[in-house]
């Protein structure tokens, strides 16, 4: 029972409410599955390069995963619309991300001396790179092509810097291999997916 003097809320605030809630615990479940995935993604990063794997190897296969990874949760959410898959698929893009960091301060290290300059221009360069990132998506990508086209772009931009790393790399021949695979991705998505499917999930 309401209390004295306090009006009742009306079925369009009792919705509101709800709806709200809804969105809320939304975001905090995807702020929890990227931020996790980008924290295990470190630990994991970290572990790889303990052994005697070439760094740049390494960024270029996380980078053209990371993108294939993106498409395959793009296509959970269009296809799969359930919660746990939607969530892993977030988790495992946002840990293959993440072990981008570690091994991008070890292509810097130019010695002890110089390591806390290079974490400081990594660390400033990364946060750079997300404003910027989030910029451009927000106010120039998605409203010019939309969320669904803008997601598979900025899927193929990993895929494409990727194979860029790998080809200079100590194995220059799976820049064709793993390019070949994220464009396959990419054009799977981009051709096969209609241009209202994210909408419409």
């Amino acid at each position: 029972h309401p209390l004295v003097g306090q009006t009742p809320p009306n079925r369009e605030e009792v919705l509101l409410e709800h709806l709200f809630h809804g969105q809320l615990v939304c975001f905090a479940y995807l702020l929890l599955a990227f931020l996790g995935g980008l924290a295990i993604g470190n630990l994991a990063g970290a572990q790889v390069l303990r052994t005697r794997a070439d760094p740049r190897v390494v960024m270029g296969a996380l980078c053209v995963a990371s993108g294939i990874a993106a498409l395959d949760t793009l296509l959970l959410v269009v296809f799969a619309q359930v919660g746990f898959h939607v969530f892993a698929g977030i988790v495992a893009t946002a840990m293959l991300v993440g072990a981008t960091f570690p091994v991008a301060l070890r292509l810097r290290f130019e010695g002890l001396a110089w390591f806390g300059r290079t974490i400081g221009s990594v660390y400033a360069w990364n946060t750079a790179g997300s404003i910027a990132g989030a910029f451009a998506a927000g106010f120039a990508l998605i409203p010019l092509l939309g969320s669904q086209r803008t997601w598979i772009a900025l899927a193929a931009l990993h895929v494409l810097a990727g194979a860029a790393v790998l080809a200079r790399s100590s194995r220059p021949r799976l820049a064709l291999w793993a390019g070949s695979a994220g464009a396959l991705a990419v054009a799977v998505c981009a051709l096969l997916l209609p241009r209202d499917a994210l909408v419409r999930a």
